[in-house]
């Protein structure tokens, strides 16, 4: 009987173990050894933010596991260098993988700011007959052999289209997986092109399509539907003067009531969401005062108690108040010809005219000609820093050496993700920054569109003002 009671535990545990919700996902992939692999996944669609899943490590043949537990279906993403897998991970099952040999980024994607990497599907070499991985990969390709065929028609019909026969030939085509992942996987899919043909009645999408349904962002056909018909969602409150009215005097909850009221959504996670694609959208498209929709922001966060909505809207706040001027601008480390670290703190007590350039950009080249000179004018106030984005930072410093410009080169290539800090879509780009390290001017104007004279304009108010408040202000010195 000891015996009997001893072993019920040990038995208990063992079950518990073995239903765990651990999943693995392993593999052997020799062009990747030694390399580290993290399987992330997307948990903020507005500003694009990802959360390590799980990582692995390499071995020297290409072996590697993940193992991680999960208490629901997750959409991992594997992002190495050129290349982005897709898979979705189901609590408890095991998935043999395959990625495409090994690709390399080259020094052309690092400093193109509209580089995208190659997307995929990641191949499962043990698919079970059924699972969610299969069923979706099938419904995708019959579903875009659906509108290649038919949608030009269901264009032409319009509210008229039979929506719901679609969405249930394609469920009776995966009556085998029954999973309401699935389900609302093809939902969404089928709300999406219902939705892009009702286009011009957002009170039909919003009431027929959502009413209190709401599936998280693990699920990209929601994801997509949520991306597409929210976009600039406050304009659809554009005429109306009780929106604009909360909205310049930042009463989140005001603004909160007018959309609950429109009866579009009755999901109040969904409310929130919609709030804060919203206010990200109009911040970029300048619909408000940027001050009012900031200050907005603050407020809906001191009122939210969702730590979703908490954690998506300090990334909105951080992403809009970033670089806008009077906040820090973002630091670097980065290596100057030197072979030495410089950051921002290395030009602290100086005004920092701070750019971005490419060799490859004619603008960029045209102009140092111009700073050249403005460094000379302004060398007791003003520190020039320019950040290559160039595949040969020794050609670029060669350049430098040889037309004698003296101020500041940097590579970007040791933290290639200032560039998109910074937010950089053009070459050149320019900042100004004070002496404190606050953005004063973001963006600030180029040499050939009138910096020097606004720099100087600018330097001479404050020579004035330190003067006449130390009592020895002269007129003439100015003349």
């Amino acid at each position: 009987m000891k015996q009997l009671l001893l072993f019920l535990p040990f038995f208990l545990i063992k079950i518990l173990i073995v239903n765990a919700d651990t999943t693995t996902v392993y593999g052997t992939i020799p062009s990747y050894a030694n390399m580290d692999l993290k399987i992330k996944y997307l948990y903020d669609p507005i500003t694009e933010k990802y959360d390590k899943l799980a990582s692995a490590q390499v071995d020297s043949s290409g072996n590697f596991e993940f193992k991680f537990d999960i208490q629901k279906i997750y959409y991992g993403i594997i992002d190495k260098e050129k290349l982005r897998g897709f898979i979705f991970l189901v609590p408890g099952k095991k998935y043999e993988i395959t990625l495409p040999d090994f690709l390399p980024k080259l020094n052309e994607d690092l400093i193109n700011p509209y580089y995208e990497p190659y997307e995929f599907y990641i191949k499962i070499l043990n698919p079970e007959p059924y699972g969610l991985n299969k069923s979706i990969y099938e419904f995708d390709f019959g579903f875009a052999e659906l509108l290649d065929n038919k949608y030009r028609i269901i264009n032409m019909q319009g509210i008229r289209a039979d929506f719901d026969s679609i969405e249930t030939y394609f469920l009776n085509k995966a009556q085998f997986n029954q999973s309401k992942f699935l389900k609302k996987y093809i939902k969404y899919n089928i709300f999406s092109i219902k939705a892009s043909v009702l286009s011009q009645s957002p009170e039909i999408i919003f009431q027929t399509l959502l009413s209190k349904d709401y599936a998280d962002f693990q699920n990209p056909a929601f994801e997509d539907f949520f991306t597409q018909n929210f976009s600039n969602f406050f304009t659809h409150f554009s005429s109306n003067n009780a929106f604009t009215q909360a909205v310049n005097e930042a009463n989140s909850q005001q603004i909160i009531n007018i959309i609950s009221n429109k009866n579009w959504i009755e999901n109040e996670k969904l409310i929130s969401l919609a709030f804060l694609k919203g206010l990200f959208d109009a911040y970029y498209e300048h619909l408000y005062s940027e001050k009012a929709l900031i200050t907005l922001l603050t407020n809906y966060i001191s009122i939210q108690d969702d730590e979703q909505i908490l954690r998506i809207a300090g990334n909105i706040l951080y992403k809009i108040s970033k670089l806008r001027v009077g906040n820090p601008a973002p630091d670097f480390e980065l290596l100057g010809p030197d072979s030495l670290t410089y950051s921002l703190q290395e030009f602290r007590n100086y005004y920092v005219y701070l750019n971005f350039c490419s060799s490859n950009s004619f603008s960029c080249i045209q102009q140092y000609g111009l700073l050249f000179n403005i460094d000379e004018k302004y060398l007791d106030s003003l520190k020039i820093v320019t950040i290559a984005a160039d595949d040969d930072f020794d050609k670029t410093y060669n350049h430098f050496v040889k037309y004698r410009y003296r101020w500041d080169l940097l590579s970007f290539k040791n933290q290639a993700d200032i560039l998109k800090t910074y937010e950089i879509k053009a070459y050149p780009t320019y900042f100004l920054i004070d002496p404190e390290g606050n953005l004063l001017w973001s963006p600030a104007l180029a040499p050939n569109e009138g910096f020097a004279a606004k720099y100087y304009d600018f330097i001479r108010a404050i020579k004035i003002r330190d003067m006449k408040k130390e009592g020895d202000y002269n007129e003439n010195y100015w003349k």
